[in-house]
């Protein structure tokens, strides 16, 4: 996963070269540090510096920040945020400009590598802009950024600079961009504990529980929280206002791009904004109509518009209709899933070997060090993936599923192994209808996986592009 932070470029206000930073604003030094008050006007500042003007919004518009962790370093809050998928092809088009930014567009090296700023701002790649400050920690040695003790400085706990030593420092590269030394020094002495932070709050979201029929939270920032359930033909979302404030909110039409499957709102008017109070939920009951296969891809979406008299935010929800749980069960008249273990193997094999099942593919996940498989099934049972019993082949134990929607089967085969202490799942699959395997496959991968959070998902709703 390559995880990428937004930089923005800052006006020295001297004939030094203006740097580039992260979004910031200076408190008032007369008032206590509050870590609540730091998020809010952080979050106010990004939309303010990085929003672009719309029509429905008399403030900017940015994507919502969804808070992770703060760190200090030397006196200075650095607060931790994430941004929703939906954007990650969003870039700021600021609608204001402030004297203290340079809205300068340049290309710039980070760590050897090109990047285009545009309008002051420009996303760059974690792990590279880290190596960079490396870079630019040794072309600012003589402005003694870090202790010329290194390592062995006897007052390491109350010397107020950086503790590296010499031989572990990069080599210089010379490069026509610079670093704040505030973020220099945070990120070299930060960036794994960054890391952690990020990592913890993606795990907290993951989505392997988006694939049964419970209501899911598919997105939520500190001001609005969107869940969804899905049953057969209808759908809802459970949406709540987290915020102090009331919110303005608005709904769009469902977004469906193909045939196959279409979904609407159907108690509720779409691009009408109303008020939702302080704490107040709203639920909204959608309609969905199936005429043909659809991949996940064609799956429908609704955007989300609301608004504080601060800010203007969108999300984007994809509703997941999971194709194979429309699958016939059983799929073969008198077949017991449940059966004795020859009975299901004898099923296995003849439909594996069926001409009818033209397609062939496999793949593996990885699950961790430790794997409950009963757990395993009768959590992919409760998702619509009805696993058989299991059978033993040459002393390896296999578990099925053998599913068919209409015309089109498919059957599942999959197995345990080990590989230096961890434990993977391999996945052996024969079908005809190529939707119908990627709606098990996505399914199996995400309770699977031991950090599903961490993969490509087609369930991601489409992204936002500015």
């Amino acid at each position: 996963m390559k995880v990428e932070v937004l930089l923005q470029k800052h006006s020295s206000g001297r004939n030094d070269p203006d740097p580039y930073g992260f979004v910031s604003f200076l408190e008032a030094p007369n008032k206590p540090a509050d870590l609540s008050t730091i998020q809010f006007f952080l979050s106010k500042y990004f939309v303010g510096q990085c929003g672009s003007s719309v029509p429905w919004a008399a403030t900017p518009e940015a994507p919502p920040l969804i808070p992770v962790g703060h760190l200090i370093s030397k006196g200075v809050y650095f607060m931790i945020f994430v941004i929703p998928r939906a954007f990650n092809s969003w870039a700021p088009q600021p609608a204001k400009q402030f004297p203290y930014l340079n809205y300068s567009t340049e290309a710039i090296s980070i760590n050897n590598s090109p990047y285009s700023v545009h309008s002051g701002h420009v996303w760059v790649e974690f792990n590279a802009f880290v190596a960079e400050c490396g870079n630019q920690l040794v072309l600012n040695y003589k402005d003694k950024l870090i202790c010329r003790f290194g390592s062995k400085c006897r007052h390491i706990d109350s010397c107020g600079f950086l503790h590296v030593d010499s031989n572990q420092l990069p080599r210089p590269v010379p490069n026509s961009m610079v670093v704040e030394k505030e973020v220099v020094q945070f990120l070299l002495s930060s960036s794994g504990l960054i890391g952690n932070l990020v990592i913890t709050k993606l795990l907290q979201g993951s989505n392997s529980s988006l694939y049964d029929n419970k209501p899911f939270n598919v997105s939520q920032d500190p001001n609005l929280q969107v869940e969804v359930a899905v049953s057969q033909q209808e759908f809802y979302l459970d949406i709540k206002n987290l915020s102090t404030v009331q919110i303005q909110l608005s709904l769009s039409p469902m977004q469906c791009p193909s045939a196959s499957i279409t979904a609407t709102l159907v108690d509720h008017e779409t691009n009408k904004p109303f008020a939702l109070q302080r704490g107040e939920n709203l639920r909204v009951l959608g309609k969905v109509e199936l005429t043909g296969y659809y991949s996940l891809n064609d799956l429908p979406s609704v955007d989300v518009y609301y608004k504080t008299a601060d800010t203007a935010h969108r999300m984007r929800v994809k509703i997941p209709v999971l194709l194979h749980k429309y699958c016939a069960d059983p799929p073969i008249p008198n077949f017991d899933p449940n059966g004795s273990s020859d009975s299901v193997k004898k099923i296995v094999q003849e439909l594996y070997n069926s001409p009818r099942l033209v397609n062939k593919k496999e793949f593996t996940v990885e699950m961790g060090a430790a794997v409950d498989k009963a757990s395993w099934a009768t959590t992919l049972r409760e998702a619509g993936v009805m696993v058989c019993a299991p059978f033993v082949e040459q002393n390896v134990e296999y578990f099925c599923v053998v599913s068919c929607l209409k015309a089109e089967g498919i059957v599942i085969i999959m197995n345990f192994f080990e590989e230096s202490n961890q434990c993977f799942l391999k996945v052996v699959t024969k079908f005809g209808e190529e939707s119908l395997y990627t709606s098990f496959a996505e399914t199996i991968c995400a309770i699977s996986s031991n950090n599903p959070c961490f993969e490509y998902s087609l369930l991601d709703p489409p992204p936002f592009t500015n």
